[in-house]
């Protein structure tokens, strides 16, 4: 007997344990609703969701990634009414959060051949690489998904020819219900395009490299550049640029953000004969307007 009772009492002890291991397997996770509000360079008229269903012309992508070494996908939606996006986070989990707004994107973004909205809402599956980008639809909920995510969200490799306006948010700990601040910047520079000495025939404008070339967005035209025509008439003209490659990773876009792109002049005289003018560099910045000066009495002496 007196052996016996060792025994007993670690057969009490090792049944315990098990009972705690037990019920602590059987917890079920605890989630909490997170909501979002855009502040920042966002203009007023966007942060609006009072608008009727069909007059909401502008999009909303969000991404929620685990904010782990990995940056594992999370979730992932289309919104064009921002008080429909409410995502449910694991209490006591670290999240990052992209945000990318086009206004007017309902019409800009829109893919008849897919029939849903593409572009810089592509998505990609992880697993599949990056033949498996496609559109996304407009549902106004949230996916949940560990391998998929907006493909472009991670610094769009490309230009795009309308506006665009980018929010980032690290290390989000989800503790309880709560509204996050998502601080958005603008992620495109305006370019103005003034014509001297022209007195005849007409000057073309072009960005050179498929990259740096703003999309031409239409059913016959897409993935074609643009192609800017100043004349006689008409000795300048303005567009908007918008950004790309701020950085490795998931970076926050920095607010002084800018970069180089190359492009090309030509003149056509009033018989059709067309002369290369030369390349020249020109500085995109974020948020400002950036003047370019073609004079062609002096690009015809270069």
């Amino acid at each position: 007997m007196k052996h016996a009772i060792p025994y007993l009492i670690f057969l009490f002890i090792f049944l315990q344990s098990s009972c705690k291991e037990d019920n602590t397997s059987s917890i079920e996770e605890i989630y909490v609703e997170t909501t979002f509000q855009l502040k920042g360079e966002l203009p007023d008229i966007l942060l609006s969701s009072s608008a009727p269903n069909n007059e909401k012309r502008d999009l909303y992508g969000i991404d929620v990634l685990y904010a782990d070494m990995d940056e594992t996908p999370y979730a992932y939606g289309l919104f064009d009414d921002l008080s429909l996006a409410k995502v449910k986070l694991q209490k006591g989990k670290k999240y990052l959060f992209r945000v990318m707004v086009v206004p007017n994107g309902k019409e800009l973004c829109y893919d008849h051949l897919y029939g849903d909205y593409i572009d810089i809402f592509r998505r990609l599956v992880e697993n599949l690489g990056i033949s498996a980008g496609e559109a996304c639809p407009l549902n106004n909920e949230f996916y949940y998904h560990k391998e998929v995510h907006f493909w472009k969200f991670n610094n769009p490799i490309i230009s795009y020819y309308y506006k665009i306006y980018t929010g980032y948010l690290s290390d989000y700990l989800a503790e309880t219900d709560n509204t996050v601040d998502i601080d958005m910047k603008s992620m495109f520079g305006n370019i103005k395009l003034e014509a001297k000495s022209l007195l005849h025939g007409q000057l073309e404008f072009q960005f050179l490299t498929d990259f740096e070339i703003p999309i031409s967005r239409s059913e016959t035209d897409y993935n074609e550049p643009l192609i800017y025509t100043l004349t006689p008439n008409k000795m300048n003209t303005n567009f908007i640029y918008s950004l790309r490659f701020w950085g490795n990773g998931n970076r926050e876009m920095p607010d002084d953000y800018s970069f180089t792109s190359n492009y090309m002049v030509r003149w056509i005289d009033d018989n059709g004969k067309s002369t290369d003018l030369g390349v020249y560099p020109v500085k995109v910045q974020r948020g400002q307007e950036t003047i370019i000066k073609l004079d062609l009495s002096e690009l015809l002496k270069k």
